[in-house]
């Protein structure tokens, strides 16, 4: 009932030099697709957002040094989401201070706001896709940006074909 489309984990061993030889970080990256549909899947995407942040808490628990990232397509706005449809907050288990996790759409609304933005829909740009990354994830960053490569692109232009590669960016 809570994911049609489970998350993804991944762990990537960094290598500071040369693969296999000297200091590495671990890079847990839990990627995800939360269930769409602003007023029907409320439930779901909290649920999801609670799973997802019981899998942070494991990891940091296991691993306390390891980097994390979590993100995705979570189909909510950042915090606090749209409350059009009664009043919710999704994600509330994502930015449990607990977890420690920071919302890179935060870093980026800050330094690049007219980039703040990872979807075009009916000619609007809104961020329904984000980076939730741990403290020691966060303090290797030096920035942040999104690459527009599909929302600022029609998805169909005339008698040509949609240009960018998708809907979202990545």
């Amino acid at each position: 009932w809570v994911f049609p489309r489970a998350p993804s984990i991944a762990l990537f061993r960094i290598y500071r030099t040369s693969v296999g030889q000297g200091a590495y970080n671990d890079v847990y990256v839990i990627n995800n697709h939360f269930r769409s549909g602003p007023d029907t899947c409320v439930e779901h995407r909290t649920e999801q957002a609670g799973y997802n942040a019981a899998l942070v808490a494991f990891l940091q628990a296991a691993k306390p040094y390891a980097r994390i990232v979590l993100g995705g397509d979570l189909n909510i706005y950042p915090r606090p989401d749209n409350t059009a449809y009664g009043a919710s907050d999704q994600l509330a288990s994502l930015y449990d201070p607990a977890l420690d996790l920071k919302n890179l759409w935060e870093v980026l609304a800050e330094e690049a706001p007219e980039s703040a933005y990872s979807t075009a829909y009916l000619g609007m740009a809104q961020t329904i896709d984000h980076m939730f990354v741990n403290q020691p994830l966060l303090e290797d960053l030096s920035e942040f940006r999104i690459a527009h490569v599909n929302s600022d692109f029609p998805e169909d232009y005339g008698s040509d074909a949609a240009r960018g590669t998708g809907t979202h960016d990545p």
